[in-house]
């Protein structure tokens, strides 16, 4: 399989937050993800808003991207040093 598009890594950002609603519709997602599906908009909101600002030495979030668009995240846990 040949890769066409590159994929980026980048920080989340708060104007990510209208991907991250449109994927809380979809119930293919939400069941894969442990997510309720058709969560309200400001709850979602608030979660997202959380993941963007909350600051951990031991967790990193960031994004990927492909094509400019985002298109799921990841997330480093239990960081300790270099590790």
């Amino acid at each position: 399989m040949v890769l066409r598009e590159q994929i980026k890594i980048r920080p989340i950002t708060l104007q990510d937050f209208d991907t991250v609603f449109k994927g809380s519709r979809d119930p293919v997602f939400c069941s894969a993800n442990g997510w309720e599906l058709n969560q309200s908009p400001e709850k979602l909101c608030r979660w997202w808003e959380n993941c963007v600002n909350r600051k951990k030495e031991d967790f990193l979030r960031m994004g990927l991207e492909a094509e400019g668009k985002l298109i799921g995240y990841l997330d480093l846990a239990c960081i300790k040093e270099n590790s």
